[in-house]
């Protein structure tokens, strides 16, 4: 099993999506259904929707494996794919999260952004940078 310089267990994305992906993987919105959507250079900007019911898949393959490799023991497996779930749906939602503060941001500034006529994209490409760099977040 790969390990990064803090001994932290790596993941290829292949391993992690496998023969998967074609069935998770959507090019438009799935209605309004609850999905967590994410974008990756490797599928060179279009969108990923995973829905919270495959997220709790991978969670559970994932502890499934780590225990299978003893790389972590649990007694209440239940629990940690819980956890293991809900960390993955916090992480892939990040940038929502990032996307929703620059709205705000820039919704306070929207007066003075019209006087000087700063353009709301760039001004919003500009901020989730700087949010991204102060949570210090891989988008």
């Amino acid at each position: 099993m790969a390990r990064d310089k803090r001994d932290h267990v790596v993941f290829e994305r292949d391993q992690i999506v496998g023969m998967h992906w074609l069935f998770i993987v959507s090019e438009r919105p799935v209605g309004r259904t609850k999905a967590i959507e994410i974008q990756h250079d490797i599928f060179s900007g279009k969108s990923m929707i995973f829905s919270k019911d495959y997220v709790g898949y991978l969670a559970r393959q994932t502890v499934k494996e780590l225990v299978a490799a003893k790389v972590i023991r649990t007694d209440k497996p239940e629990a940690l794919n819980e956890r293991v779930a809900a960390a993955m749906v916090d992480e892939l939602s990040l940038e929502d999260r990032i996307n929703d503060e620059v709205r705000v941001i820039l919704e306070a500034f929207q007066d003075d952004m019209r006087k000087t006529g700063a353009s709301y994209p760039e001004m919003f490409k500009k901020v989730k940078n700087e949010l991204a760099r102060k949570y210090k977040a891989v988008l």
